[in-house]
């Protein structure tokens, strides 16, 4: 945040004035937007398809959600010192994951993602899977089971994001 404006906001206001594009355009079919992104844009696609209902479904790699934790004091002055400790953000992100439900959302990680230090990614997983298994229960209750999907790779940053395992997903997600 900077001069009173939330960047995250501005991205995703941008984001949604796209949409408004594309759903003007002949060839393009409204209800099969979606929105992918890893890392950062994994990040976008979370914030992005939690707010526009017009997006239809989002893959959200390299980015998990999480559950907020509980803040120490001086949290805010000591963040900005660590580099890539994005697993204390205090944003809800897994609450904000909920509100995609009931429409198909991927959450894909890899184990070895190198933005988490080897010594920190057991915890890194125990509070990711506990933020996943919460979301899984609020897609169970509302009878879409289905069309969450919730992927571990045993690979790095990014992983998972090939054109052929996207491309069958989206497919699929948007039943095409």
């Amino acid at each position: 945040q900077s001069l009173g404006l939330s960047y995250t906001a501005l991205r995703n206001v941008d984001i949604v004035r796209r949409v408004d594009a594309l759903i003007q355009r002949d060839d393009v079919d409204p209800t099969r937007i979606a929105s992918l992104g890893s890392s950062g844009g994994g990040g976008s696609t979370l914030f992005f398809t939690a707010a526009d209902e017009r997006v239809a479904a989002g893959l959200i790699s390299s980015s998990p959600p999480m559950l907020p934790p509980k803040l120490q004091d001086g949290y805010f002055r000591r963040m900005f010192a660590k580099a890539a400790r994005y697993t204390e953000l205090p944003a809800c992100t897994a609450h904000l994951t909920m509100l995609i439900a009931p429409r198909p959302v991927w959450i894909l990680d890899g184990t070895e993602d190198e933005c988490i230090a080897p010594r920190d990614r057991p915890e890194w997983r125990r509070k990711a899977n506990k933020a996943r298994a919460a979301i899984a229960q609020v897609y169970k209750v509302a009878g879409a089971s289905h069309h969450l999907r919730d992927t571990w790779l045993e690979a790095g940053h990014c992983a998972g994001m090939t054109v052929t395992a996207v491309s069958a997903w989206l497919r699929e997600a948007l039943r095409m």
